[in-house]
């Protein structure tokens, strides 16, 4: 559902610790338990694919370019708010885990600011079982119907061959690459007592190896473009998260891969920087979704008080905060940790 990164962002066991401390976590049933202390809520965010090089054929998705000059492109854009030029005006982005949730309005967002977008997502089921392209292919045709372009994909981030594909899914779709939104996420969230293996490796795999696979091989396309003196303006985005940040109850798996990009991030920042790309990591709070509208009033209440802003944020607090990151602008800030949680201070 459209839930699926935000809940990654803060899980479950961070919902109902954060009301337990306030003395409101009476309603379990909207925050399942699976009796042994974990929550037995495991969804998936859709994952990611990309390649780099401009060689192997890019497939898993279909794509629709229109004609810029059409006046019936220029009406579409005109009329569902898409500007003519903006922040990505010309650029070319890939967003994993695209098809729902944040990822989707990342995807949204930047071609709003005008960049070409590859829409990647795996498009499996809660427990990542199976793979559907059409959550993928609905957001590409989002974007197509606002006037702009949008191609999908359907590799796995963490596959190795898969993440090169899809990179190649962007350059050889629109002939360049300068942004790359690694959003692709998955929860299993369970007490670390209970916690299988088979639970750790698959969250470690999906963010670490999902961001890792996809930024490499941007990196190298890049790198390649420099020694060739070609022009660079390559630009890395990072999803993290707050419980990276201050740990969470039940989520060790998922604040360790949390934790563990945001390092990654910065080491990688500094390796490239040189090469006129930038790094950074984008890190929600409790952000609007079925999961939190699920909550009584007085739940809710009680968790925007702890909340600076007086409210939850939406996934467009997100989103543009993405698309200015992924922007020519914003080629001073690298190595950088946003944190969008409406100013919101420990758990």
């Amino acid at each position: 559902g459209a839930d699926h990164e935000v809940v990654a962002d803060v899980g479950p066991a961070l919902l109902r610790t954060r009301l337990e401390r306030v003395g409101l976590a009476d309603d379990r049933a909207r925050i399942r338990s699976d009796g042994r202390g974990g929550t037995d809520r495991t969804r998936e965010c859709p994952t990611e694919e990309f390649a780099p090089r401009p060689l192997a054929a890019a497939h898993g998705g279909h794509s629709t370019m229109p004609n810029e000059s059409a006046p019936e492109v220029r009406r579409n854009r005109e009329r569902e708010g898409l500007p003519m030029s903006g922040l990505c005006e010309g650029r070319v982005a890939i967003v994993t885990g695209a098809g729902r949730g944040i990822g989707r309005e990342h995807a949204l967002s930047l071609a709003r600011q005008g960049a070409k977008v590859v829409v990647n997502d795996l498009g499996g089921n809660v427990d990542g079982s199976g793979g559907d392209i059409s959550p993928a292919q609905q957001v590409v045709d989002e974007i197509i119907e606002m006037g702009g372009e949008a191609v999908a994909n359907g590799d796995n981030v963490a596959d190795w061959e898969g993440a090169q594909r899809m990179i190649n899914t962007a350059i050889e779709t629109f002939g360049d690459l300068h942004a790359l939104v690694n959003n692709a996420g998955i929860l299993r969230d369970r007490v670390l007592a209970n916690m299988t293996e088979e639970e750790w490796d698959s969250v470690i795999n999906v963010h670490l190896k999902g961001t890792f696979a996809p930024s490499r091989w941007a990196v190298a396309y890049w790198r390649e473009r420099a020694k060739a003196g070609e022009p660079v303006s390559g630009r890395i985005v990072n999803t993290t998260s707050v419980s990276g940040i201050y740990g969470n109850p039940g989520q060790a798996n998922y604040a360790a891969s949390k934790g563990g990009l945001t390092a990654m991030s910065k080491a990688i920042a500094q390796e490239i920087a040189s090469r006129n790309v930038t790094v950074n990591c984008v890190a929600p709070g409790f952000i609007e979704t079925d999961m939190t509208k699920a909550l009584s009033e007085v739940q809710t209440s009680a968790l925007m008080a702890q909340i600076p802003v007086g409210r939850l944020g939406h996934a467009s607090d997100i989103a543009h905060a993405v698309a200015f990151l992924a922007s020519p602008q914003a080629g001073y800030i690298t190595g950088s940790d946003c944190r969008r949680d409406g100013g919101a201070v420990g758990f």
